[in-house]
């Protein structure tokens, strides 16, 4: 899943998402000339990154009702998700049965944590692009 689904306190973002999203925001947004489209973009990356940088992670990480809902509302024994950009494994129990929560790390242009599983592991890696 997309890890911004599992941050029910970062209600700031929650807020934006929403709006974002919301199908009359998008129509106007489209009808935009395709310049303006890419200074607001930027504009709005620019305003995330000075949100994030003054707010509690804990915050902006997932909580633990909503881990703990995806893993019931799916009767899964494995999350893997993004968006917190904080790469782990975390192994919980719940209901007495052991769950695992992959976070995958920030992609970047020639570098990512990536999560590679076999039949008998799973691992977080780091990966880097060869020229």
């Amino acid at each position: 899943c997309h890890g911004d689904i599992l941050c029910w306190d970062d209600k700031g973002y929650q807020f934006l998402k929403k709006w974002l999203r919301h199908h009359w925001t998008k129509k106007f947004f489209l009808r935009l000339p395709l310049s303006w489209r890419k200074k607001i973009a930027t504009q709005l990356r620019k305003g995330s990154k000075k949100y994030q940088a003054h707010r509690d992670l804990a915050k902006l990480d997932a909580t633990t009702q909503a881990i703990n809902a995806t893993f019931n509302q799916y009767k899964v024994d494995y999350i893997i998700h993004g968006h917190t950009h904080r790469p782990q494994h975390q192994i919980l129990s719940l209901s007495g049965q052991t769950k695992h929560r992959y976070v995958l790390g920030e992609w970047h242009a020639h570098t990512a944590k990536i999560l590679r599983v076999t039949p008998s592991t799973s691992e977080l890696l780091d990966f880097a692009a060869q020229n």
